[in-house]
């Protein structure tokens, strides 16, 4: 009986034992799960950070020429820019040109972010981006069409409207889309609203007297050339 027992007591302490090597071997192996689990969570981390900081240093430089047409009663209006592009944020300047008499009549800034950048999901060749417009012209002309309306409403001013030039500021904000054309070209087109202010209109003119100051849509049109890659 003794000699079963001591039998019995030490299977009983073998089992222990080997019980509690197999739990520190489950431990143990759980740990190294988590390690490792954890290891590979900061190199993916790492590595996304890597990504998107490379994505921040992307930097451009271009050139890009549109055609506007908005409420201020100018007519069409061509937009030569150069503009520093770094990740989604766009600068651009430039000159305002008139389609009327081909007359330099102000300057323009423009800040465009993009919300979907080229190659990003399904969007292959496709960028969507939103827009802050600003525009100060100093020696603007009446339009063809404003012209018409004066000449309409009051031809005995038809001349002086002709000849007339207007100081304004504007301002818009909107949407838009740009479409990867060539290696280097894009076409770009963009909608968006707002208005402006004239400071020098003339009382006596249908046009200025009625729409000194405006609210309406704005379209816009054309091609930006990447200078650099």
């Amino acid at each position: 009986m003794k000699n079963s027992n001591k039998k019995n007591t030490t299977y009983s302490e073998v089992n222990k034992v080997s019980q509690k090597k197999i739990t520190r071997s489950n431990s143990y192996s759980f740990k190294t799960k988590m390690l490792l689990l954890a290891v590979s969570f900061i190199f993916s981390l790492e590595y996304g950070i890597c990504q998107q900081y490379s994505l921040v240093q992307k930097k451009n430089i271009g050139l890009a020429v549109s055609g506007m047409v908005g409420p201020d009663g100018y007519g069409i209006l061509y937009l030569p820019t150069v503009y520093y592009k770094k990740n989604r944020n766009s600068y651009f300047m430039g000159p305002v040109i008139q389609n009327q008499k081909m007359n330099v009549s102000g300057a323009q800034l423009n800040y465009d972010y993009s919300i979907v950048n080229e190659g990003e999901g399904y969007y292959k060749r496709l960028e969507l981006f939103c827009f802050v417009k600003a525009l100060y012209q100093g020696n603007a002309l009446l339009g063809k069409q404003t012209l018409c309306v004066e000449n309409l409403a009051n031809a005995e001013n038809a001349k002086n409207a002709s000849q007339a030039h207007f100081k304004s500021i504007e301002f818009y904000a909107g949407f838009g889309f740009k479409i990867k054309l060539f290696d280097n070209i894009k076409w770009v087109s963009s909608i968006g609203t707002g208005g402006y202010t004239s400071f020098n209109s003339p009382s006596r003119f249908y046009y200025a007297e009625y729409s000194g100051h405006h609210l309406g849509i704005m379209f816009n049109a054309g091609i930006s050339i990447d200078l650099k890659k």
